[in-house]
């Protein structure tokens, strides 16, 4: 059976030789382009599953058969499946290769979708290799033919644990709250009985931070809804991909009060150029009220609102447009984007969502083979 592809309108955008992208290896999704004809396939599931990459190798097949692709487009990730499987098809070709950040290949996805030259773009998701090798995700970047500049993002936060902090966000949230700041042994115990965790495991997890041990750091908005989602008890472990970003968005839709961002406070600070939002304050007050859960999720949300603003504010005072794009997968949360959409037309911004091109994962290979015509056609 033939790989299924659907016809992916780009208004204003033409690539003079055929590119092929590899995506990304969570929801993974092979695109093609050439001339004015963007091809996009089905979603592929994540490269973790053998059955996964049957079906994303069978794509590649498809299009290398059908198309004859000149340029080859794949996440910067050195380890992804499809990076390498892109790197080894590119030999095979003899075709050149382009490695493209994750979060740029986000924006320009959007971007194409509705025709932009430049723009803003905040990128918010779970995670994505950074060209210092950090794991990014809550980026502001200046985007346009050229490539891209990284101008703010969330100040780093650990990870206990690695993956396992993503399937048990309590991890996160002890990171958080008690990795670089000194804590006793009775507050230990006392977050151990409030979160039901085994004081072993909880030592074990700080351990881990103190000594920089199987505990990456991420600047991502995605695990900044996990720490909070398990702060408030609505997801201190999780059973499905997404499900304390799911939960959090739930019980602040379900809050009839109105928000007060300050009850869940951030800061920001300048280094090197960039701007940086420390959640830290939100968490080294622990003292959270399981009824008034829902007040404070909401909170949360205008909270992420204000932290968002202070970047743009922080980029638009670099670059004059007003073009703002909202991409990545966080933005899959409608009560977030529309706080957004509504913030920045306030202030006579025009905001632009994905439409018609998947705002998560989905949608990368897209970018990725948007990127790679630019980066040809800037070589030619």
């Amino acid at each position: 059976m033939n790989p299924i592809f659907i016809d992916v309108q780009l208004p204003s955008f033409r690539s003079s030789r055929a590119v092929i992208a590899f995506g990304s290896d969570s929801k993974n999704t092979v695109s093609y382009i050439h001339g004015n004809k963007c091809l996009l396939s089905g979603n592929h599931g994540p490269l973790s599953d053998p059955e996964s990459v049957m079906k994303f190798e069978e794509a590649v097949e498809n299009v290398i058969k059908t198309a004859r692709p000149a340029i080859a487009g794949v996440d910067l990730h050195p380890d992804y499946y499809s990076t390498v499987h892109g790197e080894r098809t590119s030999d095979e070709l003899g075709i050149p290769i382009a490695r493209i950040q994750h979060h740029h290949a986000h924006a320009a996805s959007c971007m194409a979708e509705h025709g932009l030259k430049e723009s803003l773009a905040l990128v918010f998701d779970g995670t994505g290799y950074g060209t210092d090798g950090n794991l990014w995700g809550a980026e502001l970047l200046h985007v346009d033919s050229g490539g891209y500049r990284r101008l703010a993002t969330f100040a780093a936060a650990p990870l206990p644990g690695g993956d396992a902090s993503v399937r048990e966000p309590v991890r996160q949230l002890l990171g958080r709250m008690y990795s670089y700041v000194s804590s006793s042994k009775e507050e230990l115990a006392e977050f151990c009985k409030r979160q039901d965790v085994d004081p072993e495991n909880a030592f074990m997890w700080l351990k881990q931070a103190e000594r920089n041990i199987n505990c990456p750091k991420s600047h991502s908005a995605g695990r900044l809804f996990d720490s909070v989602s398990a702060l408030l008890g609505c997801a201190p472990r999780i059973a499905q991909e997404a499900e304390a970003a799911i939960n959090l968005q739930k019980a602040a839709e379900a809050c009839k009060d109105k928000p007060y961002a300050a009850l869940m406070p951030f800061k920001s600070f300048e280094k090197d150029d960039m701007l940086y939002i420390d959640w830290s304050p939100t968490f080294i007050n622990a003292d959270i009220v399981s009824s008034r859960r829902n007040l404070l999720a909401l909170s949360f949300h205008h909270s992420l609102a204000d932290a968002a603003m202070k970047m743009l504010e922080f980029g638009t005072a670099k670059f004059a447009t007003g073009n703002i794009v909202l991409s990545g997968g966080v933005f899959m949360n409608s009560l977030l984007l529309g706080i957004m959409k509504s913030r920045l037309e306030a202030i006579k911004f025009k905001a632009f969502s994905h439409e018609k091109i998947p705002t998560n994962d989905c949608g990368i290979s897209v970018g990725q083979a948007v990127i790679a015509a630019l980066e040809n056609s800037n070589d030619e």
